[in-house]
């Protein structure tokens, strides 16, 4: 009796035995695979300055105001198509009698508005600037007081940013 059970059996070892040897020819992996990677590019408008500057008021010719001269870089990547300018300002008003003005070098593709006295509200300091990455560009910044100025240190926070060139 055993051999009939055996022999029972036997179709359906021999069906699951050709099922899997000819699954096994269909499971090998490729050798190669392509995939589509999309890239998207945003627009970047980045500028950053050196770190913070002391700026001496300590020289006057006799009859002028005492001046100071000090200097810094700058560093600007702009991607975009629309043509771009970088505006000054300061965070809040220099004491009364004290005024501050900066030049920017312009990177290849601007124009330097050259010195700018600064004030509370933006001001040009470069336009035209089409896509472009630049480092080291200089800020010169220059300061005057008037003989009303005290001695005393005195803190001036001026703020670049990047916008359209209208």
């Amino acid at each position: 009796m055993k051999p009939s059970i055996c022999i029972r059996h036997f179709p359906i070892f021999v069906g699951a035995a050709a099922l899997f040897a000819s699954a096994g020819g269909a499971v090998h992996a490729a050798d190669s695979a392509t995939q589509d990677v999309d890239i998207t590019v945003q627009s970047v408008n980045e500028i950053s300055v050196g770190t913070a500057v002391t700026l001496n008021v300590n020289s006057a010719t006799a009859g002028v105001n005492p001046t100071g001269l000090v200097g810094s870089t700058y560093s600007i990547t702009t991607n975009s198509t629309a043509s771009k300018k970088i505006t000054a300002q300061l965070a809040g008003a220099l004491s009364g009698g004290l005024a501050l003005s900066v030049n920017l070098q312009a990177p290849s593709t601007g124009t330097s508005a050259g010195t700018t006295l600064l004030s509370t509200s933006p001001v040009d300091v470069v336009n035209s600037i089409e896509a472009v990455t630049a480092s080291g560009l200089t800020i010169s910044y220059s300061a005057t007081a008037t003989v009303a100025v005290a001695p005393n240190s005195y803190v001036a926070e001026v703020t670049y940013t990047i916008v359209n060139d209208s």
